[in-house]
C-alpha cells in the first residue's frame, strides 16, 4: 500500500499546457561568429522537431554514480531499481564535523563522501583515505576503480578505491587558477573543464576565462618518490573565453556550452559539431540518445532547452513562476522523452512534447532525485526518503528523526542504499 509523503504533486488538470510556440527570433545567432580556438565552423541551433525515443529506456548503462551529478553524462540515474516497502538504518558513520557534506558517490562497493572534507568508505563503513577538497570536483572514474581529486594545490590524485593508496599526482593544466566542474576519466583517458576562479581579492582582475585539458596516461604508471606522474601522453587544451562552461559525457562524444554556444568534440577534444545562438547556460545533462538538456537564461527569461547533436532545438520552454534557474542540479531525463527540471522549491514535470504536466514541491533546497533503472525516482528532500513512480506517486521509505539529509539517496544494489545527513552516512536496508 502507497504511504503519501509530505510531498505534494499539483496536477495541471487534464488538458495539457500547449508548448509554447517557438521563432527563429527566439534562437537568435550572435553577432560575433568567432569560435576561436574551435577549428570547426558553428552553425546556428535550428527549430524542429526531435523524434521520440523508440525504446524507453531510464538507465544508465554503467553502474556506478560516478559524479555528484549521477554519471558523466550528468543525469542523475542509476542502474538499479530497490525494492518496495520501508527502509532501516543497517549502519551509520560519523562523519568529520568539518565535512559539510553535499552528496555522495557510489559504486557497488565503495562509497565517496563529497563535502569539505571528501572521505572514501567500503560496505562495512571503514574509511580508507579522506583529504581536504580542492579546486575542483571530486569522482570516481567511470569504471568504479579509482578516485580521482583535485587537491589545494590544483594537482591531480588517483587513489585506488579498492585500498585508498595514491597512486599518483599530475598538475591540472592551469592549476588553482580553474574550479574544475567536470572531471572523469575511463581508462587511460582523462577529461577536465572548468571555469576560472575569482581570486584577486579586490575584484580588480575578475575571471575571464575557462578551461578543458585532456590526456592519456596507462599503468604502469611512472612517478617519481612524491607519486609525481612523470609524464602524459597525447594531451590538448584549450582557453575559452568566458568563464562560465558546463558539460557532460557520453561514450565517445563530449558537450560544452559556453555563452552563445554548444559544441561536440570527442574524448581527444576534437571538434565534432559547434552551434551557436543567443544564451547563457547554466546546467547541462546528456540523455541515453545525445540529446542535450539544458538550463538557459535568454533575452526572453530563464528557458529548458532540448538540443539534438545535429544541432536541433526541439524544446523551448519557458519557466515562469519557476523561481528563476537555478546554477546547481541540471535537468533529469525520464523515460519516454520526459523530463523534470530541478527549480527552486519544486521539480517541474515537462511531457516529450514539451507541456507541463505536474510538480513536485519540494521542503529543502538540498532535495536530490536520482532516476532509477525501472523509471521511478529516489527524493531526499528534508527528513524524508521517498520512492515515486512515474506518475509521481510517493511512497515513504525511510524518515530521519532530528536531522536532514544532505545529498541524495544511492543504489549500491538493489537491497542496499548510501545516504548521507548533515552529520552522518547511512546504509539502509529494508525492514524485515
Amino acid at each position: 500500500m502507497l504511504l503519501l509523503a509530505a510531498l505534494t504533486v499539483t496536477l495541471a488538470g487534464c488538458a495539457k499546457t500547449p508548448p509554447s510556440p517557438m521563432s527563429p527570433e527566439e534562437i537568435t545567432v550572435p553577432i560575433s561568429s568567432s569560435v576561436s580556438p574551435l577549428v570547426h565552423p558553428s552553425a546556428p541551433l535550428r527549430p524542429g522537431t526531435i523524434a521520440p525515443p523508440a525504446v524507453s529506456s531510464a538507465a544508465a548503462v554503467t553502474g556506478v554514480f560516478s559524479q555528484q551529478f549521477g554519471a558523466a553524462d550528468q543525469a542523475s540515474r542509476s542502474a538499479v531499481t530497490v525494492v518496495a516497502g520501508r527502509w532501516r538504518v543497517q549502519r551509520s558513520v560519523d562523519l568529520f564535523p568539518e565535512t559539510e557534506p553535499r552528496g555522495l558517490l557510489a559504486s557497488r562497493e565503495r562509497v565517496v563522501v563529497l563535502g569539505r572534507i571528501w572521505q572514501l568508505y567500503d560496505r562495512q563503513g571503514r574509511r580508507l583515505v579522506h583529504a581536504l577538497s580542492g579546486t575542483g570536483a571530486v569522482a570516481f572514474s567511470e569504471e568504479g576503480e579509482a578516485v580521482l581529486a583535485l587537491d589545494a594545490t590544483g594537482a591531480l590524485r588517483r587513489y585506488s578505491a579498492a585500498t585508498g593508496a595514491l597512486e599518483f599526482r599530475v598538475g591540472a593544466g592551469r592549476g588553482g587558477n580553474v574550479h574544475y566542474a567536470l572531471l572523469t576519466a575511463r581508462g587511460p583517458e582523462y577529461l577536465l573543464a572548468g571555469g576560472q576562479r575569482a581570486l584577486d581579492p579586490h575584484g580588480l582582475n575578475p575571471p575571464r576565462s575557462s578551461y578543458v585539458q585532456a590526456f592519456r596516461v596507462a599503468p604502469p604508471y611512472s612517478i617519481d618518490e612524491d607519486h609525481l606522474l612523470q609524464a602524459t601522453d597525447s594531451e590538448q587544451d584549450w582557453d575559452l573565453p568566458g568563464v562560465v562552461l558546463v558539460g557532460a559525457v557520453m561514450g565517445e562524444s563530449c558537450v560544452f556550452a559556453r555563452r552563445d554556444q554548444i559544441f561536440i568534440t570527442d574524448r581527444s577534444l576534437s571538434t565534432l559539431r559547434s552551434f551557436s545562438g543567443s544564451f547563457l547556460p547554466r546546467t547541462l545533462s546528456l540523455d541515453e540518445h545525445g540529446n542535450a538538456h539544458l538550463l538557459v537564461e535568454s533575452d526572453r527569461g530563464p528557458r529548458y532547452w532540448r538540443v539534438s547533436p545535429e544541432g536541433v532545438l526541439g524544446l523551448n520552454v519557458p519557466i515562469a513562476g519557476g523561481g528563476g534557474v537555478p546554477a546547481a542540479v541540471p535537468p533529469l531525463p525520464l523515460p519516454e522523452g520526459r523530463v523534470l527540471l530541478p527549480l527552486v522549491g519544486q521539480l517541474m514535470l515537462i511531457e516529450a512534447d514539451g507541456s507541463h504536466r505536474a510538480s513536485v514541491r519540494l521542503e529543502s533546497t538540498d532535495a536530490r532525485w536520482v532516476t532509477q533503472a525501472d523509471g521511478s525516482g529516489l527524493l531526499t528532500d528534508g527528513r524524508t526518503l521517498s520512492r515515486l513512480d512515474r506518475e509521481l506517486r510517493s511512497e515513504v521509505l525511510f524518515t530521519l528523526d532530528d536531522e536532514h539529509f544532505a545529498g541524495p539517496a544511492v543504489a549500491l544494489d538493489s537491497q542496499t542504499l548510501a545516504v548521507t545527513t548533515t552529520n552522518r552516512l547511512l546504509i539502509l536496508q529494508p525492514s524485515p
